[in-house]
């Protein structure tokens, strides 16, 4: 229950889908964690990793309206790239990362657990499991 099962877009978003498996370490472990780093209604970010933040270019980008539940990272259009965010409700101006749809990537969907995300505080962690199609 603790774990918050989620499907990356490596066909729409394959370079932040890597940037994403680097920052959580599913890159070398099958569950991966993030640091909360704030929340606010109801959006939550996550830490982001500066190393590997400077490659993000605009990737799967939304258009229309985005529902809640999917994951987005900031990408090198706006100042704070690498943030990690996941939105709860439907937003037709800003990403889950809290930016306008062409500074966000959306890299995957949340599709288990989604109610752990409400819980969270900042510094707490998350821990994620990866569900391949």
């Amino acid at each position: 229950d603790r774990i918050l099962y989620i499907e990356i877009f490596d066909d729409k978003a394959p370079n932040t889908a890597w940037y994403l498996r680097k920052t959580t370490g599913l890159t070398t472990k099958s569950i991966g964690k993030l640091r909360v780093y704030f929340k606010t209604g109801d959006i939550v970010m996550f830490d982001k990793n500066e190393k590997y933040a400077g490659g993000l270019l605009p990737e799967n980008t939304p258009s229309d309206t985005l529902e809640g539940g999917y994951i987005g990272i900031t990408n090198m259009v706006k100042r704070y790239k690498g943030f990690i965010g996941i939105r709860l409700n439907a937003n037709d101006k800003y990403g889950p990362t809290g930016e306008t749809f062409e500074g966000t990537n959306i890299v995957g969907r949340v599709v288990k657990n989604e109610e752990i995300i409400k819980k969270l505080k900042p510094k707490d962690e998350l821990y994620i499991l990866e569900v391949k199609k």
